[in-house]
């Protein structure tokens, strides 16, 4: 179930840098004398900086010192499978017994205790009997234990109460060391400035400077011949860089990161979980009105379109001329009412529909005309005088 250590993952093989030095001397005391110093150590970093490596170093310089020491180095996702595997076995008392007889306890990518209450619950057991008999708990993440989504208070409370410390990018100064002592273990060699012209990039993390490595040592290897500077730079495809003792320092002081390109992947990854929550609302609204009888083409319209439209505030009229249906064709004003009895084919199901008072054509109102002149004829002087209009029209 633990995971073996790598012996290639000592404190002698990581290169110490003013990025990880406080990190580095935190690891080591800790190694010295386990459950006395920082308990727990909580490390974060980004991805590739040397995480993993400090920790497994810990436990190497640990059990150096003290033969007979109990060190255990697990991931998360393999503690929670243990755990898991002991449960359905009926085993899980035996299970936290042994865990709370480990001296030292390593635990990499805590992180994956987002949304995992039962495990965290767990964890929350373990490091309170830890520390309550002296035993050492170093925990890594890639990020600060008040930055895991949805982890217990308790927990942040317990992390934060060691020692929380981060590991940085490495400068240029650490990444020329780090290259240097890679190249010496592989046996590579290359010619003055070469090194030092990939230290220049700034990668962002130790791993692609192991990936870059790699390339300059396959690249001598198949062609048999040294590599120089400026062919390290068309290989890499890195800008050039005029030729200097303090290139790669002057470069690196003067340059910022690309905080741009970071700006535009953070704006497009917002606009897009956006779109998708808009798609996902208007088919939602397509469905719950069709399902109600309701008419959903101009939804279904909205839903086809790339992006949302802002919305408008339109009269009447212009919604229906911008239906394109027969009754809003550009005509004269009066020919744009719509039929009494009938509404217009255009109007959109989910709004009301406009009445108008019924207007007559001429045609009718001249025959109302004519029958009130008619009636008015054939009654007689004296029931003029006496009856009203409305008498007349109940005629």
């Amino acid at each position: 179930m633990t995971t073996a250590l790598n012996p290639k993952f000592t404190f002698e093989t990581f290169v110490v840098g003013a990025a990880n030095r406080l990190a580095v001397t935190a690891a080591r005391t800790v190694a010295e004398s386990p459950g006395s110093a920082y308990n727990p150590l909580f490390i974060y970093s980004g991805s590739g900086l040397g995480k993993t490596h400090l920790l497994m170093a810990i436990g190497a310089a640990a059990k150096k010192l003290a033969s007979d020491l109990n060190v255990e180095y697990l991931t998360l996702d393999e503690y929670v499978e243990a755990f898991h595997a002991a449960i359905a076995a009926g085993q899980g008392d035996a299970f936290r017994r042994r865990f709370q007889t480990v001296d030292v306890l390593l635990i990499d990518d805590v992180q994956f205790l987002t949304n995992r209450l039962e495990m965290q619950a767990e964890l929350l057991r373990l490091s309170e009997a830890l520390q309550a008999a002296g035993r050492q708990i170093v925990l890594t993440s890639d990020r600060t234990p008040i930055d895991i989504e949805n982890l217990d208070e308790r927990l942040i409370s317990r992390f934060s109460g060691g020692l929380v410390v981060d590991i940085g990018a490495p400068d240029y100064e650490t990444r020329v060391a780090i290259l240097r002592r890679k190249a010496e273990e592989r046996g590579a060699e290359f010619q003055p400035g070469v090194l030092e012209t990939v230290a220049a990039a700034n990668f962002a993390n130790v791993r692609e400077l192991m990936g870059v490595l790699n390339r300059l040592v396959a690249y001598q290897a198949v062609n048999d011949s040294p590599l120089n500077a400026e062919g390290a730079k068309q290989l890499l495809g890195l800008e050039t860089r005029a030729s200097g003792g303090h290139t790669g320092v002057a470069s690196e002081r003067g340059a910022t990161p690309d905080e741009f390109a970071a700006f535009l992947t953070d704006v497009t990854t917002t606009v897009g979980k956006a779109v998708e929550a808009w798609r996902a609302r208007i088919a939602e609204a397509i469905l719950r009105w069709e399902g109600e009888g309701y008419r959903t083409r101009r939804l279904e319209a909205l839903l086809e379109q790339e992006t949302p439209l802002a919305p408008t505030r339109r009269s009447p009229r212009s919604r229906a001329t911008s239906s394109g249906c027969a009754c809003s064709r550009p005509r004269s004003r009066s020919s744009i009412r719509r039929p009494r009895g009938r509404a217009c084919s255009a109007t959109p199901s989910g709004w009301p529909r406009r009445r108008r008072r019924p207007r007559g054509c001429a045609p009718a109102r001249r025959r109302r005309r004519r029958l009130r002149r008619h009636c008015r004829s054939r009654s007689s002087p004296s029931d003029r005088q006496t009856s009203s209009p409305s008498t007349w029209r109940a005629r």
